[in-house]
């Protein structure tokens, strides 16, 4: 989630950005607490369309060789369409906010991508003890932007005659953020730094960055505070380095096309 609203310049196009997300979907938040804490911070999630709020529970993480903070951890599911806050509020009387983000819930975000991760060390100021953190944001992977290429040795005689040696197919493909109205600057910020982490999905399929490439911006307009990012990426990759999802387990058939089974009858599978 943003805690910043200053992304705009005064100058520029009055446009409002709330980030979104689908029913179902897992938020998670981390921030920093007082262990001696007189003033109490609290979570709250507040609904806009109905003015209930309801105080969360976060999970009180310590930090090793800090004996002034410990880690607040909070995360719930979005289980109702409609405009939210989340907020943390300082004091009681009255309730100062210290922070706060503006969402919204909806059943269906087609043109959204879900970008789950996690790392192997605590790095970036994050705590993630084995629990992955989500961030969706309006994204598409076009058909047109995919590439493959080829890692191959060849070699070649006193003929000339080429010869390949090996081959390590792979495809690439570029991940278009922003859909039509484009998304602030902190969005490609934050993507960039979820695609430095260990382990990341994309929809549930698992991605890593491709080769040192970052997001590269699309300005719509000018004066215009939002723009669209294209970031090529690769598919983590499985077997002899092909997608997973391009071989297919099915039976394997005798010419008569009866199926072929194994000494409990079981039917022989054959990857294709």
């Amino acid at each position: 989630m943003n805690f910043g609203h200053k992304w705009r310049l005064g100058f520029q196009t009055p446009v409002v950005y709330e980030q979104k997300f689908m029913v179902g979907d897992i938020v998670r938040v981390q921030y920093s607490v007082p262990k001696a804490d007189p003033f109490r911070i609290v979570p709250q999630l507040v609904d806009r369309n109905t003015g209930v709020v309801t105080e969360l529970t976060p999970l009180l993480i310590p930090l090793a060789n800090n004996d002034t903070y410990n880690v607040a951890d909070v995360s719930f599911v979005t289980e109702e369409t409609g405009l939210f806050t989340f907020q943390i509020v300082q004091g009681t009387t009255p309730e100062h906010i210290v922070a706060y983000s503006d969402f919204c819930v909806k059943d269906n975000l087609a043109d959204t991508v879900l970008l789950g991760y996690e790392n192997r060390r605590d790095e970036f100021d994050v705590f993630f003890g084995g629990r992955p953190f989500y961030f969706r944001v309006e994204g598409i992977f076009l058909p047109s932007e995919r590439t493959f290429d080829v890692e191959d040795e060849t070699f070649r005689d006193q003929r000339y005659t080429l010869t390949q040696l090996s081959a390590l197919p792979y495809s690439k493909q570029t991940l278009t953020i922003g859909g039509g109205y484009g998304v602030p600057y902190w969005v490609a910020e934050k993507i960039n730094l979820i695609l430095s982490m260990t382990d990341v999905t994309i929809n549930g399929i698992p991605f890593v960055r491709s080769e040192g490439a970052s997001p590269e911006l699309t300005q719509l307009h000018n004066d215009y505070p939002m723009f669209v990012y294209k970031i090529e990426l690769e598919r983590k990759e499985t077997g002899y380095g092909l997608d997973a999802n391009i071989f297919e387990a099915v039976p394997i058939v005798t010419s008569d096309g009866d199926a072929v089974t194994n000494s409990e009858g079981d039917s022989i599978m054959g990857v294709f």
